[in-house]
């Protein structure tokens, strides 16, 4: 008898994003073909107007394929919730990361910056240097975040094989209670001083990025709870 699928809704997240994604790439594909637009070469304050108006076009058609990655992803069968689960852990904890980490570090290393060198950077750093610092980094910062619990079950199945019983179970409940509070900060701000430093800023200013995992953790925890109950209810 087989196991009944359930709707993974990180996995329709990840196909609709890969889906947006591809159809976006191919507008700029032809855009590069027929106009000659070159978005690596391109600094994000000195765009003509027919770069704006692939670009534009690129983000609206990209919808297609973003409905048909949703489509697609929700027919994929998985049969395990606890599959399930992981796939969405991962998916709210990158995309809630992207969300909270750009607002905080807009306003922080802007502030700190002046207006000057806001304007200094976006006409000196081309869009793949964009898309690093915007998207890709604070993916990464999510994704860290999301598999810290893995890394803190490895860190117990290597420390299982010290001391005695009762010794053992005080140091690994304390590893794991100062982990789970402490580490998400540590990714954070780690990630944030590199961030400061490809700002042009002194990396302390990372230790603001501090604020990420305070926002990050709950509303990933509410997002995930609320997709579990749709999982149950389907």
């Amino acid at each position: 008898m087989k196991t009944p699928r359930t709707v993974c809704y990180g996995l329709v997240g990840v196909c609709a994003a890969t889906g947006y994604c591809l159809g976006a790439a191919v507008v700029i594909a032809i855009g590069r073909i027929v106009f000659h637009v070159d978005f690596s070469s391109i600094a994000m304050l000195e765009m003509s107007h027919r770069d704006i108006v692939v670009a534009v076009l690129a983000l609206i058609l990209g919808l297609p394929g973003l409905r048909l990655g949703q489509l697609l992803g929700a027919s994929i069968p998985v049969r395990s919730d606890e599959t399930a689960q992981f796939i969405d852990r991962l998916w709210h904890f990158g995309v809630l990361c992207i969300l909270i980490w750009n607002p905080i570090a807009n306003i922080v290393f802007g502030i700190v910056m002046g207006r000057d060198a806001v304007h200094g950077f976006g006409t000196i750093h081309h869009f793949p240097e964009a898309f690093w610092l915007g998207i890709a980094l604070p993916l990464l910062v999510g994704l860290s975040i999301a598999l810290l619990g893995l890394f803190i079950w490895v860190f117990i199945t290597l420390l299982s094989g010290f001391s005695d019983q009762r010794f053992q179970r005080y140091r690994v409940g304390t590893s794991v209670k100062v982990a789970r509070r402490v580490l998400p900060f540590v990714i954070a701000i780690a990630f944030g001083a590199y961030e400061a430093t490809e700002f042009g800023l002194d990396p302390r200013w990372g230790i603001v990025m501090g604020l990420v995992p305070l926002l990050l953790i709950p509303a990933a925890s509410v997002s995930m709870h609320k997709h579990e109950l749709d999982r149950k209810a389907s």
